[in-house]
C-alpha cells in the first residue's frame, strides 16, 4: 500500500528553534534560483536526514526577513557561520544551520517540502 507522505513546513523547528526563513542571499544560494534553493533545502534539511525522497510544494516566495532578529535557516558552505548546528544533517561540508542573530536577510518563506 502506498502512504501519502508527509508534509514539513512552512514552520519549521530545529534545536528548539522555529523558523519560517532561508537565507537564499549571496552565497547562501546554490545558484539556479529559488527552485534550486528550495529544493536544496528539502534535500539537505529533511530527505536526507529522514531518508525520504523530499521536493518543495509550491507557494513558497521571495521575502526579507520580517524581522531581524527572527530565526533564520541556511546552508553552511560559503554563507555564515551564525547559528547553531542542526544534528543529523548535512550541507556543504558541515551541519547545516538555524539561529536568531540580529540581521534583516533575502531569502524563502512559506516553504513547505513533502516527503515520501
Amino acid at each position: 500500500m502506498c502512504g501519502q507522505g508527509a508534509d514539513y513546513g512552512p514552520m519549521h523547528t530545529f534545536v528548539g528553534m522555529t523558523s519560517q526563513h532561508y537565507i537564499t542571499q549571496g552565497n547562501c544560494s546554490v545558484g539556479g534560483g529559488p527552485a534550486a534553493d528550495a529544493a536544496y533545502f528539502c534535500l539537505h534539511f529533511y530527505g536526507q536526514p529522514l531518508g525520504k525522497n523530499c521536493t518543495p510544494k509550491p507557494g513558497y516566495v521571495t521575502m526579507q526577513t520580517p524581522n531581524p532578529g527572527d530565526a533564520k535557516m541556511h546552508k553552511r558552505g560559503g554563507c555564515t557561520l551564525n547559528g547553531s548546528d542542526i544534528p543529523n544533517t548535512m550541507c556543504d561540508g558541515g551541519a547545516c544551520k538555524i539561529g536568531n542573530w540580529q540581521e534583516s536577510t533575502s531569502g524563502l518563506m512559506n516553504l513547505v517540502c513533502h516527503c515520501q
